[in-house]
């Protein structure tokens, strides 16, 4: 548990300090949500801010958690990050307890639906292991440094 726990606080903190918001947590996958800003008048898109996520994630794991971890128990983990840009939408579901007793646990939440997210969590699977970013066609169409990825299809 203390190693899935810095797992998931590093991916968040990854998240958080690119500018991104943590939405989902289901089992080992987190899913962020990053919005174009405007900072200094200029326009910081949303796909430029995921990739710096994705780097940071495999950074903070590769140079912080795996040392940390190989020395005490002598293990290594890695993980795929799977982007995709594009709409989400957010919606409430579920359901509320019986109106009738008020000790009925409600079974509601918010949802963020959309192919977007689907592909994102997708393309987590398709990377190999130990670390790997898979990007969409969207997303590297956006970035500026679309030199330093490699274009590959993958069934």
């Amino acid at each position: 548990m203390k190693v899935y726990r810095s797992f998931i606080r590093i991916v968040i903190q990854a998240i958080r300090y690119s500018g991104g918001y943590t939405r989902q947590l289901a089992g080992d996958g987190i899913m962020g949500v990053f919005q174009d800003s405007n900072e200094d008048d200029q326009i910081i898109l949303s796909s430029c801010k995921e990739i710096k996520a994705a780097r940071y994630i495999h950074t903070l794991i590769d140079y912080c958690l795996n040392p940390a971890l190989k020395k005490s128990m002598d293990i290594c983990i890695g993980c795929g990050v799977g982007i995709c840009t594009g709409a989400v939408m957010i919606t409430k579901v579920g359901m509320r307890g019986k109106e009738s007793d008020q000790t009925a646990e409600n079974e509601t939440g918010s949802v963020w639906v959309s192919s977007t997210t689907n592909y994102a969590n997708r393309y987590c699977s398709l990377v190999p292991p130990p670390c790997e970013i898979f990007i969409d066609e969207s997303t590297h169409s956006e970035i500026g440094d679309s030199g330093v990825w490699t274009k590959t299809n993958r069934y």
